[in-house]
């Protein structure tokens, strides 16, 4: 059972880069033909890295321990915090992104066709996908329209999004510091890394709820570049903060 739970983890967030993919190939072909694929697509990304999450912490809880202590009492201790606790942290920006890219789905993005100055669902979406491929690859440029404005629902949870990843950061760096913040979240859920996914998937859910009650309207661009500095900044510090650990 752990080999077989060992390998859908990283299976589960391999399918999800590649549906993240699909949804960047139609969002940029983005048409009523292909409105149900996109939409599909991005349900694919939000259930595969979710699923990849859930059985991550799952053989956290179960089976890690054994493997934990072996590599601790190694030649290499350093190795945990530089890789595992560095890639486990790292992943949940795109588990962030990936429950965000359904709600700029949701929009029609063929409509933004017909409209010159209105490209922002798809270059926002097309962005949201190459995050969530470069976040576990590394790759990918980022780019969007100037002067578009979101619906509501896509520019607060885009802004909520940003908010979420760097809370990421900032949670991994107080727990590691406040032993007692640790141990209550291991406490909570039987993990620590399993209460961090959920404190950051309801910090993204409330916030962007908050937002769109408050009807936020920001330029396109202004959430793209949200979402990207926060993606660059709260990466560069965890993985400053595993490796100074």
């Amino acid at each position: 059972m752990s080999d077989i739970i060992l390998f859908a983890h990283p299976t589960f967030g391999a399918l999800g880069i590649l549906a993240a993919v699909w949804v960047f190939v139609e969002a940029l072909n983005a048409s009523e033909a292909n409105q149900k694929r996109i939409w599909y697509a991005s349900l694919a990304v939000t259930a595969s890295i979710a699923a990849a999450w859930i059985l991550g912490g799952y053989w956290y809880v179960n089976y890690y321990y054994a493997e934990k202590a072996v590599i601790l009492k190694g030649p290499w201790p350093w190795a945990h915090n530089i890789f595992m606790e560095t890639k486990e942290h790292l992943f949940f920006i795109p588990l962030i992104l990936a429950f965000y890219l359904p709600i700029v789905a949701a929009k029609k993005l063929a409509a933004n066709r017909l409209h010159p100055h209105r490209h922002e669902g798809s270059r926002v979406m097309s962005t949201m996908t190459r995050n969530v491929a470069q976040a576990a690859t590394a790759s990918g440029q980022i780019y969007a329209e100037r002067e578009a404005t979101l619906d509501n629902a896509s520019t607060a949870f885009g802004i909520s999004a940003a908010v979420a990843i760097l809370f990421n950061t900032v949670l991994a760096w107080v727990k590691d510091s406040y032993d007692p913040l640790n141990s209550f979240m291991a406490h909570l859920t039987g993990h620590h890394w399993i209460t961090h996914g959920l404190a950051d998937i309801l910090v993204f859910l409330i916030i962007g709820a908050f937002l769109m009650n408050r009807g936020l309207r920001v330029p396109g661009s202004t959430v793209v570049t949200a979402v990207t500095g926060a993606v660059v900044v709260g990466g560069a510090g965890l993985a400053a903060w595993f490796f100074l650990l």
